[in-house]
């Protein structure tokens, strides 16, 4: 009798980021579909990066390192923690959930089942596990290395060029979440074999009539701390669009984790935000601003038109293939505090522009659920077992 389907996710880290809620929601799906799904966590976030910073340390440093990175794996080895997918996300029960310490045990036992590595460099511990390759394994790139390399730290350039040398030395199946993704990861030798990008969960990102008439229009910021999401950017763009305007008319909020010091040009922030409170603010939201400078395949643009905010965003990997400028989004240059600037003011004078963008927003969001972007993911697995 041949053995159902099994697909296993395996993860670098167990925070509440977007991988994290991809996987939850991916999973879940497949779960529904009738596939036995898992996911595989660490107890020690991040541990092949800090083990790469560590080796590249002088020798008096290493042992000081060493031991900390010990000290945090007993910590933590010795909390019961689940699955931050479980905690933060919509995870169906039906999903199964393992914990490993530093390195993810892979098994022998290959029949219908296949791994999914969301964060590549891992590989490396397949390849030492598995020699033979028995294992069927699939690789996603979420990113654009040519970008990372290119704009952050030398700490996290030298990461950067360590896992792209180890993505062009091994050969496997891989998706990239967006057509930019791929077209990057093969101009550096890395082939891909399909674009699936990332879905959204629309049971619960929907429209729930929260905006109020009568009340200031609510422009919400999606905000990270991380340079690429361009918030500085954004935060000068707000100040300079501010200026000379009454402080009534609308009501600028933040959304996420706001950078030390800009707490003052907000009425309000939400903070960090997970589940059913997240979906809530985008839900409150007329007009939804995602300044990145780059990235892999945003669900947050996709979130907010799912709520129905009209969303102005720069245009940036993943966002490029679904943002119509003037149709369903107001578009920009990553970068350009002028034309975010320009572009939320237009939506705020032009009401009849605003509620065309919201409508066509919310129907290019039902081109993304969950279910559809996990059946491509499914018939891509399929073959792959072939």
């Amino acid at each position: 009798m041949e053995r159902p389907l099994a697909v296993r996710f395996l993860v670098a880290n167990n925070l509440p980021v977007s991988v994290t809620r991809i996987v939850a929601d991916t999973a879940s799906a497949l779960a529904r579909m009738g596939v036995e799904a898992s996911v595989l966590y660490p107890v020690v976030d991040w541990f092949d990066f800090k083990w790469f910073q560590i080796t590249r340390l002088p020798l008096w440093k290493k042992a000081r390192w060493t031991a900390a990175l010990l000290k945090e794996t007993l910590r933590k080895g010795l909390l019961p923690t689940p699955w931050s997918g479980q905690l933060h996300y919509r995870c169906d029960p039906r999903v199964r959930t393992n914990r490993y310490v530093w390195f993810p045990p892979i098994r022998k036992e290959t029949e219908g089942e296949v791994l999914i590595f969301e964060h590549c460099y891992q590989l490396k511990h397949w390849l030492r596990q598995d020699p033979k390759r028995r294992q069927k394994v699939v690789s996603v790139i979420h990113n654009n290395y040519e970008e990372e390399m290119r704009s952050g730290s030398p700490e996290s350039t030298a990461w950067k060029r360590h896992c792209v040398e180890l993505e062009q030395s091994i050969r496997v199946p891989r998706i990239a979440t967006s057509q930019g993704g791929k077209e990057v990861a093969q101009r550096l030798g890395i082939p891909v074999e399909e674009v699936i990008p990332n879905g959204i969960d629309l049971e619960l990102f929907r429209p729930d009539g929260l905006r109020k008439k009568g009340r200031p229009l609510q422009v919400t910021l999606f905000c990270e701390t991380y340079p690429q999401k361009g918030q500085a950017v954004a935060l000068e763009a707000l100040r300079n669009w501010r200026k000379g305007r009454d402080p009534s008319s609308v009501r600028l909020c933040s959304l996420g984790n706001l950078l030390p010091g800009a707490e003052g040009l907000f009425d309000f922030h939400y903070g960090f935000l997970h589940g059913q409170d997240y979906v809530r603010a985008l839900q409150e939201t007329d007009i939804f601003l995602y300044p990145s400078l780059y990235d892999g395949f945003p669900a947050p643009p996709l979130h907010a038109m799912a709520c129905g905010a009209a969303l102005v965003t720069t245009l940036v990997e993943g966002v490029l293939g679904y943002a119509r400028e003037g149709e369903n989004c107001l578009t920009c240059r990553p970068g350009d505090t002028q034309g975010i600037r320009f572009q939320i003011e237009r939506l705020i004078e032009d009401p009849a522009l605003r509620q065309a963008i919201r409508a066509s927003g919310l129907q290019t969001a039902q081109a993304f659920s969950v279910e559809r972007t996990t059946h491509q993911m499914l018939e891509f697995l399929k073959g792959v077992l072939q």
